[in-house]
């Protein structure tokens, strides 16, 4: 029973972790999501905030590189 308690909670930190990893190499499309046969609502939150803040980041980087892009329209069309 512990080993299985144990599990529930590592096995999804180690998804976290590895996707904080893939996000910060620069794939902003990673997400977690959940999968797990025992869930526990703590891990659950987390894992949909960090999906949250991933797609927040993604957004975010889209809404600089076009608001870069326009910029430098806006300098060769002037």
């Amino acid at each position: 029973m512990r080993y299985l308690t144990a599990r529930s909670i590592t096995r999804p930190l180690l998804r976290i972790t590895k996707a904080a990893e893939q996000i910060a190499a620069g794939n902003l499309d990673k997400r977690v999501g959940t999968a797990d046969f025992i869930e526990i609502e703590e891990i659950n939150t987390l894992e949909r905030s960090f999906d949250s803040m991933a797609r927040q980041l993604k957004e975010s980087f889209e809404t600089l590189k076009d608001i870069a892009f326009l910029s430098n329209m806006r300098y060769y069309l002037a």
